[in-house]
């Protein structure tokens, strides 16, 4: 753990699993921090499951440091982009869904960008 955090706030994985459900249900973004190993991203899937919601994990830490606003695209004269992946999904889901970025600090710098 980094000295620098507040580690007073550590939640039960119950507690946060409640936290994470009424913040997705109210549109707050939500934010768990905690060292590698310690369940962060089954209790996101766990919430979407309970909530009957799509869970798409997005995992920066892995990815390559593409423009995620997607590729250009040419149009009626026009310039646009055209998403892909995980971004298309998220944009064009019809259900509730919960987008979650995990390990976004350990991403290369080009990602975080």
């Amino acid at each position: 753990m980094n000295a620098n955090v507040d580690t007073s706030r550590a939640l039960f994985p119950s507690e946060a699993l409640t936290e994470v459900i009424a913040g997705a249900q109210t549109g707050i973004p939500i934010m768990r921090w905690g060292d590698p190993g310690v369940g962060k991203s089954s209790i996101f899937e766990q919430a979407t499951a309970e909530l009957g919601w799509h869970y798409v994990p997005n995992i920066p830490s892995v990815a390559s440091p593409t423009m995620p606003t997607g590729m250009p695209w040419m149009e009626g004269g026009k310039a646009d982009f055209r998403p892909y992946g995980k971004l298309r999904k998220f944009l064009e889901a019809t259900e509730p869904t919960l987008w979650v970025w995990d390990d976004f600090g350990q991403a290369a710098h080009a990602v975080q960008c």
